[in-house]
C-alpha cells in the first residue's frame, strides 16, 4: 500500500471513530431529565436530584473524551438515581398528604370534643333547670287535703309513705354532701316525725309528705348550685360501658341498678358488678355512694338493712371510700304491683353515686 493510500485509511479510520454514538442509555436518562417527574423531584427531592444530574454530565463528560464504557456505567447510575429522586419525590407527597389528613382528623377530633362538652353542658344544666322546677312546683301550695273515703285514704297512704321514703333518700345524698348541714338535719328529724305519724292518725299527712320531699330536694339543690354537671354526664358514660348496670340520672346523681345479688339465706352472691363500681366510686372519691335496698313489697326491714351493709362492705372492700345505706322496702316499685314478674323487678339495690 502507498503511503498516501496508508494515510487515507487512517483518516478514514480517525472520523468514524471521532462520529461513533453514545449509548442508547445517554439519550433515555436525558429524557428523564427533562420529564414532568424530574421537576417535581427538583422541587420535593433536591439532594437526590442533584446526585442524578451531577451523574448525567459525568456520562457526558466520559463520552466527550471517547470513554464509551464510562459513559455507559455512569447513565445507568445516573438512571437509577432520577428513579431514586422520584421515589423519595412520592414519599414525600404522601407523607405531606398524610399530615394533612393528620391535621383534618385532629381537628375534627377537636371539634368533636368540643360539640361533646357542650352537649354535657347543656344536658347537666338541664338537669339542674329541672330540679329547680321540680323544688318550685313542690313549693307551690296546695289546698289542704280533706279526709274522704277509706279506699282513698288507704292509696294516700300509700303515697305518703313513697313520698317519705323519697324524701329520706334526697336528704340522706344531702348529708353525704354536706355532713353539718343543719336544714337537712332538720328535715330528717321531720322524716322521722312523719314515719311515727303514718299509719296512726285518721287523716293521712300526704300534704306533710310532699312538703318534706320537696325541702330534701331543695337542700340538694341548693348543695349543687353553681357547679358543673360535666362530672355526672362523665360517670354516666363510664357506667354504661361497663355493661349490665342500667344506669340512669335522678335527683340523687348517678344511679345503677342491681338484682338477684343474694341467695335464700340473704347472704351475697359474688358479682363481678359489685367490685367493678367499687373500682369507679374508688377513682371518683370525691363522690359518696348511697346503697338503697329495694323488696317487691312491705316496709323496710333490719333484714333489708343487713343486705344493704353486706353490698356496701364489697363496695369498701373494692375500694369505694364513702358509702352509705339506707333501705325504702317496698314503697319505691319500677312497675305495678302483682304483675307478671314484677316481684323481680321490683326487688333491686341501687347504687347511686351522689354527684355535686
Amino acid at each position: 500500500m502507498s503511503r498516501t493510500a496508508a494515510l487515507l485509511l487512517a483518516g478514514l479510520l480517525t472520523a468514524c471513530a471521532a462520529a461513533a454514538p453514545p449509548p442508547p442509555i445517554m439519550g433515555q436518562v436525558r429524557e428523564v431529565g427533562e420529564s414532568p417527574a424530574a421537576k417535581e423531584a427538583q422541587a420535593l427531592a433536591p439532594g437526590a436530584y442533584a446526585l442524578a444530574q451531577k451523574l448525567e454530565r459525568a456520562a457526558q463528560d466520559a463520552h466527550s473524551e471517547e470513554d464509551t464504557a464510562s459513559a455507559q456505567i455512569l447513565s445507568e447510575h445516573a438512571m437509577a438515581a432520577y428513579t431514586h429522586a422520584f421515589v423519595l419525590a412520592r414519599i414525600t407527597k404522601a407523607q405531606a398528604r398524610l399530615d394533612a389528613a393528620k391535621s383534618k382528623a385532629t381537628e375534627a377530633q377537636t371539634t368533636l370534643a368540643k360539640l361533646d362538652a357542650d352537649n354535657k353542658q347543656a344536658a347537666a344544666e338541664a338537669a339542674d333547670l329541672e330540679m329547680r322546677v321540680n323544688v318550685a312546683r313542690d313549693a307551690i301550695p296546695l289546698p289542704p287535703n280533706a279526709p274522704t273515703t277509706p279506699e282513698r285514704e288507704a292509696a294516700r297512704l300509700q303515697a305518703a309513705r313513697s313520698l317519705a321514703s323519697q324524701a329520706l333518700l334526697l336528704c340522706a345524698a344531702g348529708q353525704l354532701l354536706d355532713g353539718k348541714n343543719q336544714a337537712i338535719s332538720k328535715s330528717l328529724k321531720a322524716i322521722s316525725k312523719l314515719e311515727s305519724e303514718l299509719g296512726k292518725t285518721k287523716s293521712v299527712p300526704i300534704d306533710t309528705a310532699r312538703r318534706v320531699r320537696s325541702a330534701c330536694l331543695g337542700h340538694l339543690s341548693q348543695l349543687r348550685r353553681g357547679r358543673s354537671g360535666s362530672v355526672a354526664a362523665n360517670l354516666l358514660t363510664e357506667l354504661v360501658q361497663l355493661g349490665g348496670l342500667a344506669p340512669v340520672r335522678d335527683e340523687r346523681g348517678v344511679v345503677a341498678t342491681l338484682r338477684d345479688l343474694f341467695d335464700r339465706t340473704g347472704k351475697l352472691k359474688p358479682n363481678p358488678s359489685l367490685e367493678a363500681l367499687g373500682k369507679v366510686a374508688q377513682a371518683h372519691p370525691k363522690l359518696p355512694v348511697l346503697v338503697v335496698v329495694h323488696t317487691a313489697y312491705g316496709e323496710p326491714t333490719k333484714a333489708d338493712r343487713q343486705r344493704g351493709e353486706l353490698v356496701a362492705a364489697a363496695l369498701r372492700k373494692a375500694g369505694a371510700p364513702n358509702v352509705r345505706v339506707e333501705t325504702s322496702g317496698g314503697r319505691q316499685p319500677v312497675v305495678p304491683r302483682g304483675g307478671k314478674e314484677a316481684a323481680a323487678r321490683n326487688a333491686r339495690v341501687e347504687i347511686a353515686f351522689i354527684t355535686r
